[in-house]
């Protein structure tokens, strides 16, 4: 048909044969119909007719007219269930919770009933609800099923009752999800009228002892994760004040001391099975303060603002703490290393987040930090040559330097008059070649320009620009491309004139070139003036 199509294709006539045949082809399992013949076969049967179902006329344009037939009768009568169907266990299961739902007018009331003493009416064994039909009652009621975790929290014997029920907590908040509403579930709203906090205060108020008690921990840190997540749109003010005076005990702070190891954990580094558990509890800890950090930039109450500035700089020296990056070449542990990082730059990007200590200064706060950063940037990046032949610790580097760019903000307003730009300078060359003199400069920024991942680009242009807004930026890093054709001024505007680069990336450059050209050059003649050789070249 196909050929006979294109060899005809001028003639109409033909071209609207092959048409239909196409269209009986594309319909022929369904022209098909079974039919029951009520003539004896002694007489002949009348021959059956080609037809399709009636909804492909009225789904499709048909280019001939055939007979149409319903698949499914319009006039066929649906027969009752026979008695036989009500003896099913299923259907006498619905029937036996519907009625009891009706005679009691709710949930609400019948579990009241199944709960008081009082006697009941006297009804059919065969309406009677059973220990299942209790029990599925119990748990899909939202009020009674999360009363009935809180009971069996405050009266579980092992760890194994107290994680059963925050997992059954949890799928209550699971369920508030699904339902894809904009407003709080049932689950959220029934948890503010529960005392919840003191059934779970005494297990986040200890640091754990064993393997079992951590996995514990881990369970109710992901529950309040969930939680605080679900009620980001409407938090509840006593919840997050809760949860501030919990991490900034006097005595003890467990769930911010449980980020750092103690030097007998270190040692225990070998079983794996406590190695894995740890460092999962250190990913569901930065996650639940991620979480917080994000769930505080809305609230507008005043004793709650308070507690969230001084948390923030306790959880930055916390994460200080954790950035060991000499430990994680034995192991190779970047997914820790990454998460701190992460973590950190969530914390950072707050502005102030280093001025609420009573021990230490922010700036020397800030110090600690970029010495501790700047290690890292060097370690998985300058000395390796960049990330061109391997992926491995990508976000390392992506966290990092957004962590830079970001404590550059906060230098710049914790040191005021303070000379802080020398602070950011590295040695340059490799520590193999001693017959070099040993220079100072902005030199491992430059390789980050070029890396091959653009938000990595943008972050370390981004930088470059914020170091640039003073003086002494601009001639360091000027002096940092002298070994680079064009200089820093070449190496700028060849960013930013490149049309292949992303607008982000060129946007940086531009800002780094303004940086540039507003520096107030020398009124007198300096003699081996590094602005005037950079723009020379």
């Amino acid at each position: 048909f196909y050929s006979v199509s294109l060899i005809f294709h001028e003639d109409c006539s033909v071209v609207t044969e092959v048409g239909a045949l196409f269209c009986l082809l594309l319909f022929d399992e369904v022209s098909r119909m079974d039919m029951w013949s009520v003539n004896p076969s002694n007489k002949p049967s009348l021959p059956s007719v080609f037809s399709l179902p009636v909804s492909v006329f009225r789904r499709y344009h048909l280019p001939v007219h055939v007979i149409g037939h319903h698949a499914v009768s319009p006039y066929s009568i649906v027969l009752p269930l026979s008695a036989d169907c009500l003896a099913l266990k299923p259907v006498s299961d619905m029937l036996r919770i519907a009625w009891n739902l009706s005679w009691y007018h709710g949930s609400d009331n019948l579990l009241k009933q199944m709960n008081s003493e009082t006697k009941t009416q006297e009804i059919l064994d065969a309406l009677k609800l059973s220990t299942e039909d209790i029990l599925t009652l119990k748990i899909t009621h939202m009020a009674s099923g999360l009363q009935d975790c809180l009971h069996s929290i405050v009266q579980a014997a092992t760890h194994r009752e107290v994680r059963a029920a925050v997992t059954r907590m949890s799928f209550y908040l699971l369920n508030d999800r699904l339902s894809l509403k904009g407003c709080p579930g049932p689950c959220g709203v029934t948890l503010k009228s529960l005392a919840w906090h003191t059934a779970l205060n005494r297990f986040l108020q200890v640091l754990p002892a064993c393997t079992e008690d951590e996995k514990l921990l881990i369970d109710i840190i992901h529950f309040l994760n969930k939680l605080i997540k679900e009620q980001r749109k409407n938090s509840s003010l006593e919840l997050l004040n809760w949860i501030l005076e919990l991490l900034l005990r006097h005595s003890a702070n467990p769930l911010l001391d449980l980020l750092v190891l103690t030097e007998s954990q270190a040692r225990e580094e070998t079983d794996d099975i406590r190695t894995a558990v740890r460092q999962q509890l250190q990913k569901e800890l930065i996650a639940l303060f991620d979480t917080l950090l994000l769930n505080f930039m809305e609230v507008t109450d005043r004793k709650c603002s308070e507690l969230l500035y001084v948390f923030q700089t306790q959880l930055a020296l916390k994460l200080l703490q954790c950035l060991k990056v000499t430990d994680a070449p034995h192991f190779y542990g970047l997914p820790s290393l990454e998460r701190t990082l992460r973590g950190m730059a969530n914390l950072t990007a707050f502005p102030g987040w280093s001025s609420h200590s009573p021990l230490t200064k922010p700036l020397d706060i800030c110090v600690k930090y970029l010495s501790g950063l700047l290690e890292v940037i060097t370690s998985f990046y300058v000395e390796r040559g960049g990330n061109a032949m391997s992926f491995m610790g990508k976000g390392v580097t992506k966290s990092t330097i957004l962590c830079l760019l970001h404590l550059s903000h906060e230098m710049m307003a914790q040191a005021g008059s303070l000379e802080w730009m020398s602070l950011w300078f590295l040695p340059l060359g490799s520590h193999s070649e001693e017959h070099i003199p040993t220079q100072q400069g902005l030199a491992w920024l430059i390789p980050l320009w070029v890396d091959r991942d653009p938000e990595v680009r943008f972050t370390s242009l981004g930088l470059g620009s914020a170091l640039t807004t003073l003086e002494t930026g601009c001639v360091a890093l000027a002096n940092s491309c002298q070994n680079i054709s064009g200089g820093l001024w070449g190496t700028v505007v060849n960013i930013l004139l490149d049309q292949s680069e992303c607008s982000m990336v060129r946007r940086e450059a531009a800002f780094i070139l303004q940086n540039l050209l507003v520096i107030p050059m020398p009124t007198e003649i300096i003699k081996d003036y590094t602005w005037q050789v950079a723009s020379k070249s």
